[in-house]
């Protein structure tokens, strides 16, 4: 399910790997700093990781869309949520089309978190051997 894999690829930018666990899934911090202790946090759902992440998605997909988008469409009023954003991205199409791993992420996270299967995103995690 494509929902799965663009949850794996986001979290594979951000340098997470996802771990399962006897009480839930937890993240793992690849770059190892753990800020706010993220990796002793566990998970029953895609959106409850998406929340808890909301200051990586800042740094890693909010920030840069914006600083990006900024000097495309000068004069607009750019978005600032994942509603707002695709609903941007499928209005301005080549942008779109240069940045569509990005409007997957946004859209994946206004539209399709609740599709996404923990369960199959972290086999992805072992078959790709990412596995610490």
């Amino acid at each position: 399910m494509e929902s799965n894999m663009v949850f794996k690829e986001m979290l594979n930018v951000m340098d997470f790997q996802l771990e399962k666990y006897d009480d839930g899934f937890g993240l793992i911090d690849l770059q190892g700093a753990n800020w706010g202790d993220i990796e002793s946090d566990r998970f029953r759902t895609a959106a409850e990781i998406i929340e808890r992440i909301t200051i990586y998605l800042d740094g890693y997909y909010y920030d840069d869309l914006t600083d990006i988008a900024s000097r495309y469409f000068e004069n607009e009023t750019l978005p600032y949520t994942a509603e707002e954003w695709t609903k941007f991205m499928n209005d301005h199409e080549s942008f779109k089309v240069d940045y569509m791993h990005e409007f997957k992420v946004m859209d994946l996270i206004a539209n399709h978190t609740n599709e996404v299967d923990l369960n199959e995103v972290y086999k992805g995690f072992c078959e790709n051997g990412n596995q610490i």
